[in-house]
């Protein structure tokens, strides 16, 4: 059975061995369902690469890491984070590394701690945690939801 020249039977099978082999590839190779998407510029001799984390209080080791990490790199000759705007500029020589590979190592760069200064271990207890100060915010935030559901119908005394 055709329409209009098309075969529903024969589309149906390719739509079905499409997504049988989107469900079975690693969701780091395909490229539809990665969440990572990193704007990337380049000229000759440069690659501005978006870099993430490198604002806030560990902002200065993350862009630490990531230009270690890209200037470790053969055919890098330098890599500087501007925190601003959240890129790395990075100076390559010819032949120039992947682009591929140097964004693979931003990305592990920013996951990774260098130390274990900046881990945070469940180990260290409350105070290296801000659970205590989360949890009394969400208590105040939870007793004024209360008390303004409540407070139309309970008389209070002028």
């Amino acid at each position: 059975m055709e329409l209009l020249g098309i075969d529903p039977v024969r589309v149906a099978g390719g739509l079905a061995r499409g997504l049988v082999g989107l469900a079975l590839a690693p969701l780091e190779q395909t490229t539809v369902l990665r969440r990572d998407r990193r704007k990337v510029w380049s000229c000759p001799g440069r690659l501005h690469i978006e870099a993430h984390g490198v604002h806030g209080p560990r902002g200065k080791q993350v862009a630490e890491r990531i230009e270690r990490a890209l200037e470790g790199r053969p055919g890098v000759l330098w890599a500087r984070v501007n925190a601003p705007s959240a890129r790395v500029v990075v100076a390559v020589e010819e032949p120039a590394p992947a682009t591929d590979d140097l964004v693979a190592l931003v990305r592990r760069a920013e996951a990774d701690p260098a130390t274990e200064d900046e881990l945070d271990h469940p180990a260290d207890g409350l105070r290296g945690t801000r659970l205590l100060p989360t949890l009394a915010a969400d208590a105040a935030g939870l007793a004024l939801a209360a008390i303004t559901r409540i407070a139309p119908w309970a008389p209070l005394p002028r």
